[in-house]
């Protein structure tokens, strides 16, 4: 019997380890198969930092029309949707002249119909050039103080995850208590629209040849780190990051030591 259930234990992936022998009794203690503690070793390599945010797609030119004084709509040449080019008759009124768009574009708003009267102030049409856009990202401002101009962007649009566009930063400027950055891109695709979201990445910084691990390496600001037999837990200071791997600055940490990855 004893042989019997050391022989189904072994199955199920225990080892047996004889403490005694007592005639006719055997004691043994059952120990589960652990596997060691993934270790890593040290490197040196490159680190890529990014601000990630959503962007929102704006035009940049826009004729937006407004009157000065009430007016009666005699005539409308326009519909929502429809294109119009520099100089095309948009508008006709009795007491004011008519109006054309100054810009090529498409009509996006038309809040009144004729013989309505205008309510000084208030838009009447709208004219977007939807071949001229920029995007714009909304950011906190611990990611804020890390933009400068000329930095390089990625932009990517749901369902156009293959197309590749070369952005950058153009500017950064405060806007209802929000930070908004001024992304430019290249080619932007004729779908896209003003209003329309991307997912954008911001490098903001690149360092080569610097100690680095892997993100998941550390607990609060502490690695257990192996140094021939010197094995402690050791405190570092941590500088640029991407997602998955963290630049080491400072601490008791040096190319080729093995650090123990945490189980999770």
């Amino acid at each position: 019997m004893e042989l019997s259930l050391l022989s189904r234990l072994r199955g199920l992936g225990y080892k047996a380890i004889p403490l005694l022998l007592i005639p006719g009794i055997a004691g043994f203690l059952l120990l589960r198969n652990c596997s060691r503690p993934e270790e890593i070793v040290v490197k040196r390599g490159d680190v890529t930092e990014s601000v990630y945010g959503l962007a929102t797609v704006r035009a940049n030119r826009i004729f937006n029309l407004r009157l000065g004084v009430p007016a009666k709509i005699r005539k409308i040449h326009v519909n929502q949707g429809d294109e119009v080019s520099v100089g095309g008759p948009l508008i006709e009124f009795d007491e004011l002249a008519s109006v054309r768009s100054p810009i090529r574009g498409v009509v996006t708003t038309l809040n009144y119909h004729v013989d309505e009267i205008t309510t000084p102030q208030l838009s009447v049409l709208t004219v977007m050039d939807f071949g001229d856009r920029h995007l714009v990202v909304s950011l906190e401002e611990q990611g804020a103080l890390k933009i400068r101009r000329g930095q390089k962007a990625r932009v990517s649009f749901e369902g156009l995850r293959d197309v590749k566009l070369e952005c950058s930063v153009r500017g950064i400027y405060p806007e209802d208590g929000q930070f908004q950055v001024r992304v430019q891109c290249e080619d932007l695709p004729q779908q896209i629209l003003p209003g329309m979201t991307a997912d954008v990445l911001i490098e903001v910084a690149h360092k080569s040849n610097v100690l680095v691990l892997p993100v998941t390496a550390m607990t609060e600001n502490k690695v257990k780190r192996r140094r021939g037999s010197d094995f402690k837990e050791v405190e570092v200071k941590s500088g640029s990051r991407s997602e998955e791997i963290v630049e080491i600055i400072s601490g008791d940490l040096q190319e080729g030591d093995r650090v123990t990855l945490p189980r999770h």
